[in-house]
């Protein structure tokens, strides 16, 4: 690992070196996306993002785009990204710490103790627990789901039954008879 994070320094990435290999993975997918995207600043931070025939309003202050990809995931999306390229800013700088290697570490560092075999284990006087109780239903199970009281069953299969429809006549076309 130590070996992985001086070869990305090298290359000049600090970033690159601190986030986590799966998120870097995406990060770099969303940059790639980011080449269909067009930003035009409207000032204090805010941008309009033209991607294809779609238009998104993005905030790079508040971390919010339209598309809500950024909102729920933390991980800038195509245009958050293309956004933080007209300003210069580097998308790895703008993820949350918490998919930094240092937290993983901290979070999946510590060990984890194996347990003996079950057999070993010491008996303790307390109530067993079993498995809930299955109640078998009394009748044949339903096979379909309920009709509504407007379908009925056809002789092909349900239909709809025509209540509510208009009808028209078969010769003349109108409404009201038939």
């Amino acid at each position: 690992m130590t070996r992985h994070y001086t070869k990305q320094k090298e290359v000049g990435e600090e970033w690159l070196g601190h986030t986590c290999p799966k998120i870097r993975k995406k990060l770099n997918k969303n940059t790639e996306w980011a080449s269909t995207c067009y930003a035009m600043p409207s000032g204090e931070g805010i941008f309009q993002v033209q991607d294809r025939d779609y238009q998104f309003i993005m905030d790079i202050k508040e971390k919010k785009c339209e598309c809500r990809r950024w909102d729920l995931t933390g991980i800038p999306c195509a245009h958050a990204i293309s956004c933080l390229r007209h300003e210069r800013v580097a998308p790895e700088s703008m993820l949350p710490e918490c998919y930094s290697t240092t937290s993983y570490l901290l979070a999946y560092g510590q060990h984890i103790r194996p347990c003996r075999d079950k057999s070993t284990w010491d008996k303790v006087a307390a109530t067993e627990i079993l498995p809930p109780i299955y109640d078998k239903k009394v009748g044949r199970p339903p096979k379909s789901r309920k009709k509504q009281p407007h379908e009925f069953q056809g002789p092909q299969g349900p239909r709809l039954s025509k209540h509510g429809v208009t009808m028209h006549c078969r010769y003349c076309g109108d409404a009201g008879h038939n």
